[in-house]
């Protein structure tokens, strides 16, 4: 298992792309927390949300967690 904070941090984008790839490579579990959105979209298989109190998992890529969330503040805005 690996945890990582913020490992993108001060990496050029060649090495970011090398990390991301060698973390795909990785047998093991991996959790981090990136604030860089094309890294988190290279690696998670998963993203798990921690907002006012509660987790949520969602299953997929950030893009996938994002086409959610899109979806969800659509499905509001129609019936307010």
């Amino acid at each position: 298992m690996l945890l990582l904070d913020e490992p993108t941090n001060h990496l050029d984008f060649d090495t970011v792309e090398a990390l991301g790839a060698a973390l795909r490579q990785f047998q093991g579990t991996v959790f981090f927390i990136s604030h860089d959105r094309t890294f988190v979209n290279m690696v998670a298989t998963e993203i798990v949300e921690v907002k006012q109190g509660s987790v949520v998992q969602y299953p997929g890529s950030y893009a996938d967690y994002v086409y959610h969330l899109e979806r969800a503040v659509r499905r509001a805005l129609t019936h307010s």
